[in-house]
Formats: C-alpha cells, sequence, structure tokens
C-alpha cells in the first residue's frame, strides 16, 4: 500500500470548503481505481491533516492527475503546509465481520 498526506492551515469558514468536498471530491475519490480510505484530522495547532491510502502508487499518482481544479480551489481557501508520501508499513483497521 501506498499513502499521501497534507498539512494544510486550517481555514476561519471550512463552509464551503466542506461542502464542496462532500459533493465533488469525496465521490470521486471514493470510486477511483485503487482507493483504500482517507482520515482527516483537525489539528489544535491551526491546521488540518489529511492522509490517504491507496493500493499502489500508480493509483495515487493518476487520481492526483485529474484534480487540478479541486487543488486550486483547496490552495485558495486552507493553503498547504506540506506534504509528503510513501509505502505503507502498516495499516490496521477494525476486521470486518465475515459473511457465511
Amino acid at each position: 500500500m501506498y499513502a499521501t498526506y497534507t498539512r494544510r492551515k486550517r481555514p476561519d469558514d471550512n463552509g464551503p470548503l466542506r461542502e464542496r468536498a462532500e459533493k465533488e471530491f469525496f465521490p470521486k475519490l471514493q470510486q477511483a481505481p485503487g482507493f483504500v480510505s482517507v482520515t482527516l484530522i483537525q489539528g489544535e495547532d491551526g491546521e488540518n491533516l489529511a492522509v490517504t491510502v491507496w493500493e499502489r502508487r500508480e493509483d495515487a499518482a493518476a487520481f492526483q492527475a485529474g484534480m487540478q481544479d479541486w487543488a486550486q480551489f483547496l490552495e485558495q481557501h486552507a493553503p498547504q503546509a506540506s506534504r509528503g508520501q510513501g509505502e505503507v508499513i502498516t495499516h490496521l483497521s477494525t476486521p470486518t465481520a465475515k459473511q457465511g
């Protein structure tokens, strides 16, 4: 697995950003090939952290290549503080109930 992460300055008014994310970005993300999960953390330091997990590095790159409009909108509302990416060495979640 592969992950990307971005820290952004939290906007004064999170409403427009959250609304557009729920209508446009999250549905595309959930349907993207190789998408595993996304976690958004509202930091106590005034910054938000987003961690997105993918099956493969190529899946992350392909998705990001098609999201320039979203990236521009995001940068206007919540300037980027830092970003990174790398191989996931541990990804632990609650086991799902087995169907049987």
